[in-house]
Protein backbone atom coordinates (compact mmCIF):
# COMPACT_ATOMS: atom_id res chain seq x y z
CA UNK A 1 0.00 0.00 0.00
CA UNK A 2 1.17 3.49 -0.82
CA UNK A 3 1.61 5.65 2.27
CA UNK A 4 2.02 9.37 2.77
CA UNK A 5 5.50 8.69 4.18
CA UNK A 6 6.44 6.89 0.97
CA UNK A 7 5.08 9.76 -1.12
CA UNK A 8 7.14 12.30 0.83
CA UNK A 9 10.18 10.05 0.38
CA UNK A 10 9.59 10.03 -3.40
CA UNK A 11 9.51 13.83 -3.49
CA UNK A 12 12.62 14.16 -1.28
CA UNK A 13 14.49 11.68 -3.45
CA UNK A 14 13.44 13.53 -6.59
CA UNK A 15 14.58 16.85 -5.07
CA UNK A 16 17.95 15.32 -4.19
CA UNK A 17 18.34 13.87 -7.67
CA UNK A 18 17.39 17.19 -9.32
CA UNK A 19 20.04 18.95 -7.22
CA UNK A 20 22.57 16.43 -8.55
CA UNK A 21 21.36 17.21 -12.08
CA UNK A 22 22.04 20.93 -11.56
CA UNK A 23 25.58 20.16 -10.42
CA UNK A 24 26.19 17.63 -13.19
CA UNK A 25 24.97 20.14 -15.76
CA UNK A 26 27.69 22.54 -14.61
CA UNK A 27 30.27 19.74 -14.81
CA UNK A 28 29.16 18.81 -18.35
CA UNK A 29 29.40 22.46 -19.38
CA UNK A 30 32.92 22.79 -17.98
CA UNK A 31 34.06 19.59 -19.69
CA UNK A 32 32.53 20.62 -23.00
CA UNK A 33 34.04 24.12 -22.96
CA UNK A 34 37.47 23.42 -21.45
CA UNK A 35 40.63 23.79 -23.49
CA UNK A 36 42.06 20.88 -21.48
CA UNK A 37 39.05 18.77 -20.49
CA UNK A 38 41.27 16.07 -18.98
CA UNK A 39 42.28 18.50 -16.24
CA UNK A 40 38.63 19.52 -15.75
CA UNK A 41 37.64 15.86 -15.56
CA UNK A 42 40.15 15.27 -12.78
CA UNK A 43 38.61 18.16 -10.78
CA UNK A 44 35.16 16.55 -10.92
CA UNK A 45 36.06 12.88 -10.84
CA UNK A 46 35.20 12.49 -7.13
CA UNK A 47 31.80 14.12 -7.58
CA UNK A 48 31.05 11.97 -10.63
CA UNK A 49 32.02 8.82 -8.73
CA UNK A 50 29.82 9.87 -5.82
CA UNK A 51 26.88 10.30 -8.20
CA UNK A 52 27.41 6.86 -9.76
CA UNK A 53 27.56 5.22 -6.32
CA UNK A 54 24.43 7.10 -5.24
CA UNK A 55 22.62 5.84 -8.33
CA UNK A 56 23.75 2.27 -7.85
CA UNK A 57 22.56 2.13 -4.24
CA UNK A 58 19.72 4.59 -3.61
CA UNK A 59 18.21 4.43 -7.09
CA UNK A 60 17.66 0.68 -6.94
CA UNK A 61 15.64 0.99 -3.71
CA UNK A 62 13.69 3.92 -5.14
CA UNK A 63 12.92 1.97 -8.31
CA UNK A 64 11.71 -1.03 -6.31
CA UNK A 65 9.26 1.14 -4.37
CA UNK A 66 8.05 2.82 -7.54
CA UNK A 67 7.75 -0.36 -9.59
CA UNK A 68 6.35 -2.65 -6.89
CA UNK A 69 4.09 -0.20 -5.03
CA UNK A 70 3.46 3.17 -6.67
CA UNK A 71 3.13 2.30 -10.35
CA UNK A 72 0.93 -0.80 -9.86
CA UNK A 73 -1.35 1.23 -7.56
CA UNK A 74 -1.61 3.97 -10.18
CA UNK A 75 -2.17 1.45 -12.97
CA UNK A 76 -5.03 -0.16 -11.02
CA UNK A 77 -6.61 3.25 -10.49
CA UNK A 78 -6.56 4.77 -13.96
CA UNK A 79 -7.65 3.82 -17.44
CA UNK A 80 -4.92 3.47 -20.09
CA UNK A 81 -4.33 6.79 -21.82
CA UNK A 82 -5.44 8.84 -18.79
CA UNK A 83 -2.06 10.54 -18.75
CA UNK A 84 -1.36 11.62 -22.36
CA UNK A 85 2.02 10.43 -23.59
CA UNK A 86 2.90 8.62 -20.37
CA UNK A 87 2.49 4.92 -19.71
CA UNK A 88 3.46 2.80 -16.75
CA UNK A 89 5.51 0.59 -19.07
CA UNK A 90 7.43 3.59 -20.37
CA UNK A 91 8.13 4.79 -16.83
CA UNK A 92 9.64 1.37 -16.04
CA UNK A 93 11.60 1.38 -19.32
CA UNK A 94 12.98 4.78 -18.32
CA UNK A 95 14.36 3.20 -15.14
CA UNK A 96 16.12 0.49 -17.15
CA UNK A 97 17.52 3.00 -19.62
CA UNK A 98 18.83 5.24 -16.83
CA UNK A 99 20.47 2.30 -15.10
CA UNK A 100 22.21 1.31 -18.32
CA UNK A 101 23.38 4.87 -18.96
CA UNK A 102 24.76 5.22 -15.43
CA UNK A 103 26.79 2.03 -15.93
CA UNK A 104 28.03 3.34 -19.30
CA UNK A 105 29.09 6.58 -17.61
CA UNK A 106 30.91 4.63 -14.93
CA UNK A 107 32.82 2.66 -17.59
CA UNK A 108 33.63 5.85 -19.50
CA UNK A 109 34.84 7.49 -16.28
CA UNK A 110 37.16 4.57 -15.69
CA UNK A 111 38.61 4.88 -19.20
CA UNK A 112 38.98 8.66 -18.92
CA UNK A 113 40.58 8.39 -15.50
CA UNK A 114 43.17 5.96 -16.84
CA UNK A 115 43.71 8.18 -19.89
CA UNK A 116 44.71 11.17 -17.74
CA UNK A 117 44.29 13.88 -20.37
CA UNK A 118 45.17 14.27 -24.00
CA UNK A 119 42.70 14.44 -26.87
CA UNK A 120 39.52 16.44 -26.16
CA UNK A 121 37.01 14.30 -28.09
CA UNK A 122 36.46 11.52 -25.48
CA UNK A 123 35.78 14.12 -22.79
CA UNK A 124 33.35 15.99 -25.03
CA UNK A 125 31.52 12.73 -25.81
CA UNK A 126 31.35 12.03 -22.08
CA UNK A 127 29.92 15.52 -21.50
CA UNK A 128 27.24 14.91 -24.16
CA UNK A 129 26.25 11.58 -22.57
CA UNK A 130 26.11 13.29 -19.19
CA UNK A 131 23.81 15.94 -20.67
CA UNK A 132 21.63 13.18 -22.11
CA UNK A 133 21.33 11.60 -18.67
CA UNK A 134 20.45 14.98 -17.13
CA UNK A 135 17.74 15.59 -19.72
CA UNK A 136 16.34 12.08 -19.17
CA UNK A 137 16.16 12.42 -15.38
CA UNK A 138 14.63 15.88 -15.48
CA UNK A 139 11.92 14.72 -17.90
CA UNK A 140 11.22 11.54 -15.96
CA UNK A 141 11.10 13.23 -12.56
CA UNK A 142 8.97 16.04 -13.97
CA UNK A 143 6.44 13.51 -15.25
CA UNK A 144 6.40 11.64 -11.95
CA UNK A 145 6.03 14.82 -9.89
CA UNK A 146 3.44 16.38 -12.21
CA UNK A 147 1.31 13.39 -13.15
CA UNK A 148 2.12 10.17 -11.29
CA UNK A 149 2.46 11.36 -7.68
CA UNK A 150 -0.63 13.61 -7.81
CA UNK A 151 -2.60 10.53 -8.88
CA UNK A 152 -1.38 8.93 -5.67
CA UNK A 153 -3.58 11.40 -3.82
CA UNK A 154 -6.60 9.56 -5.22
CA UNK A 155 -5.22 6.35 -3.73
CA UNK A 156 -4.89 8.06 -0.35
CA UNK A 157 -8.48 9.21 -0.58
CA UNK A 158 -9.67 5.67 -1.35
CA UNK A 159 -7.68 4.29 1.57
CA UNK A 160 -9.03 6.95 3.93
CA UNK A 161 -5.64 8.53 4.48
CA UNK A 162 -5.09 12.21 3.85
CA UNK A 163 -2.36 13.12 1.41
CA UNK A 164 0.59 15.12 2.70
Amino acid sequence: MLTSVMKRRFFRYHDHLLAYMDTLEEVAGHLDAADEPGIEFQKYEGLLSEFVQFMKTRESQHEIEEEKVLLPAIEALIEPGTIPGISIDRMIQDHRWAGTLVLELEEAMSRLSAKGGGECTPYRIFAKRLQELIWHFRRHIGEENSFILPLADRIFEQDGESAP
